[in-house]
């Protein structure tokens, strides 16, 4: 079914989900946590690529009170992000 098919093609490493940090963000900090007093371990500029470590995303997103979070591998490496600053790609 076209289902397997797409979960058989997300497995391979170019299929992962893939973001972008949207334009006029300026500076999108990446966190050691799901949350803004968590430590500061970069920033990234607007249209960084930033990519899901698995297809699953229950792995990798976390909802908290002021909005979803997840935890990219980014080009600083992998760190915490707020989603409504990301595209997907």
């Amino acid at each position: 079914s076209a289902t397997q098919a797409t979960t058989k093609e997300s497995q391979a490493p170019s299929a992962l989900p893939q973001f972008r940090v949207k334009q006029g963000t300026g500076c999108l900090r990446v966190r050691g946590a799901p949350n803004t007093t968590s430590g500061i371990l970069g920033c990234l500029p607007d249209l960084t690529i930033v990519t899901a470590p698995s297809d699953d995303s229950a792995q990798w997103t976390l909802q908290q009170p002021d909005g979803r979070w997840v935890n990219l591998n980014t080009p600083i490496g992998r760190g915490w992000m707020f989603l409504a600053f990301l595209e997907r790609i």
